[in-house]
Parts: structure tokens; C-alpha cells; sequence
């Protein structure tokens, strides 16, 4: 079980692969339509594991029917929100695109809960 008291190191050796992030910058509105904000891409060596009962239920109710994993990175992932530069960051897993919700940070490292988009 990876908690709050690992390194940087552990989940380095933890690590399941190397994944590839999209990074995207929120949308404007040109004309009245919105315009995809530029993206750019990143390589981060992550552990990916399957979601618990308890990590769902920190996703809203509406969230916690999707598919849902955990990521332990030493690299910073981001969330989209209100007043956000960024939309959330989309990783790339097993040939799938996942959605970042949520991101807690560690010393050293994040652990983030993302989820399968359609």
C-alpha cells in the first residue's frame, strides 16, 4: 500500500510504466464559439493501480460509476476548475485516455484519483 509516509523513490520503484500526460490549456470563445486551448505533452514514470471503495467516495456521486484508478507520480498533475488556466491534464494508460479529478500532494510526490473518459 503506498501512503504518506513513501519517497519519491518508492514510487519510483513502485512504478508500473511510463505514461504520456496531455496538459491543455482552457478553451476561449471566439465569435461565440469556444476554441480548444493549445496542449502540449509530457512523460511521467507513474504507479497506476485500481481505484478503492474509499477513493470513490471522494469523487462526487455522479462520478463514482466510471471507471477510476489511482496515480502515484513525482510529477505535479493538474485538475481544471473555475478560474483555472488549465483544463484537467488527460493521461494516457494501457491504451486508454483518463481524466485527472483530483491530486493530493506528498512530500515528494502526488497521488492523483483520474478516471476513463467515454
Amino acid at each position: 500500500m503506498i501512503d504518506a509516509s513513501f519517497t519519491a523513490d518508492d514510487i519510483d520503484a513502485l512504478a508500473t510504466g511510463t505514461y504520456t500526460v496531455t496538459r491543455r490549456a482552457v478553451a476561449t470563445f471566439a465569435a461565440g464559439r469556444a476554441v480548444a486551448g493549445a496542449t502540449s505533452t509530457l512523460t511521467v514514470t507513474a504507479a497506476a493501480v485500481p481505484a478503492t471503495g474509499r477513493d470513490l467516495l471522494r469523487l462526487p456521486e455522479g462520478r463514482r460509476a466510471t471507471e477510476t484508478r489511482i496515480v502515484f507520480t513525482t510529477t505535479a498533475l493538474l485538475v481544471g476548475g473555475q478560474g483555472s488556466a488549465n483544463d484537467a491534464d488527460l493521461v494516457g494508460i494501457d491504451g486508454r485516455t483518463w481524466e485527472v479529478q483530483q491530486v493530493e500532494s506528498f512530500p515528494g510526490y502526488y497521488r492523483a484519483i483520474v478516471q476513463a473518459t467515454a
